[in-house]
């Protein structure tokens, strides 16, 4: 399980953003950022400056990030329909 992957798609979804408005905020190509959130990459390996912008473009803390500190409560997220999901599959699942 990818901690970047999780932790980055649960903060695009908090704040409703899509993958596209991310790497804008960002100033990254969207395909960097799949590859963020894919878990094919990990935020943690990429440059501190491709880091830093992304974390911000999340609203994130970085030292929160880089210590570790952001938890993944749940695996499941509600989507923008309203609808459950479930983290691993993105299939939606039962209320």
């Amino acid at each position: 399980m990818s901690y970047d992957r999780y932790v980055l798609k649960k903060h695009r979804q908090k704040l409703g953003l899509t993958l596209q408005q991310v790497a804008d905020r960002a100033s990254i190509h969207i395909k960097q950022y799949q590859r963020f959130e894919a878990g094919d990459r990990e935020l943690s390996e990429a440059g501190f400056v491709t880091a830093y912008k992304v974390l911000k473009a999340l609203e994130m803390d970085v030292e929160k990030y880089a210590a570790g500190e952001y938890e993944i409560k749940e695996l499941i997220y509600r989507g923008h329909d309203g609808r459950l999901y479930n983290f691993d599959t993105d299939e939606p699942v039962e209320d």
